[in-house]
């Protein structure tokens, strides 16, 4: 047990230097985020290691699925879209696996799901991406019928935030095809769908109509840096 306990805590250090690393490397330097891709090696390899020892050890297992979740974070940072995936889908099959005990097992499963929808909508992947938001929807949907719902402060945010993602995902091909579809849509939802189209035609080859459609949300809403860049990020 104490050296079980140990190692358990080694990885967890691991984890902490990992994640100040890749911080780190978002602002600095490549090197910092190749410090992070260490760090959460050296903890994926414990981690695996303690399960490997005890497969009937559910913290083992926690601690396998947290580092595929860095490791993914890190193949972000990279812009290794299929690494991440990798890591994503690896930390998702794990949670599902595991006992639900509470809101913070729930919210696992959303992020798994959000952070893969997220990554197919920045690749165009709208029906990929639809499908990862619906379930992570669903996560937060058997949350609140065990009785463990996702809602803390922090929560409503991201509650909102699926639902918009579903919506975006479901919309924003039908608004590449026509225009005229985004005016069909309330304005919270229009102003994101327009600008991703925007971007979706800049970046197959169409400025020209991407520079219209750019022009259209200026003649109806203001577009101010701060706004243009949390939708392309999103």
């Amino acid at each position: 047990y104490n050296r079980s306990r140990r190692f358990r805590l080694l990885s967890f250090n691991h984890v902490d230097w990992g994640v100040i690393f890749l911080q780190l490397g978002d602002i600095q330097t490549h090197d910092s985020r190749q410090d992070a891709k260490v760090q959460f090696t050296k903890a994926f390899a414990i981690a695996t290691r303690l399960l490997e020892e005890d497969p009937e050890d559910n913290q083992a297992l926690r601690d396998v699925m947290i580092a595929h979740e860095r490791l993914g974070d890190v193949a972000q940072a990279f812009d290794d879209a299929d690494k991440a995936i990798e890591h994503y889908l690896k930390a998702r099959v794990i949670a599902d696996s595991l006992p639900k005990l509470d809101s913070e097992d729930y919210r696992t499963i959303w992020f798994h799901n959000f952070r893969l929808g997220a990554i197919e909508r920045r690749r165009y992947n709208y029906d990929a991406a639809l499908g990862w938001y619906q379930q992570a929807a669903q996560a937060l949907n058997d949350a609140a019928e065990a009785g463990h719902p996702v809602d803390g402060p922090q929560d409503k945010h991201w509650v909102k935030e699926t639902a918009m993602r579903v919506s975006i995902c479901k919309n924003v091909p039908l608004a590449v095809e026509d225009l005229n579809h985004v005016f069909t849509l309330n304005e919270d939802l229009a102003r994101r769908v327009m600008y991703l189209r925007a971007a979706h035609l800049a970046d197959h080859g169409k400025p020209k109509e991407a520079a219209e459609t750019l022009t259209e949300y200026q003649s109806r809403w203001d577009l101010d840096v701060s706004e243009s860049y949390n939708v392309a990020c999103g």
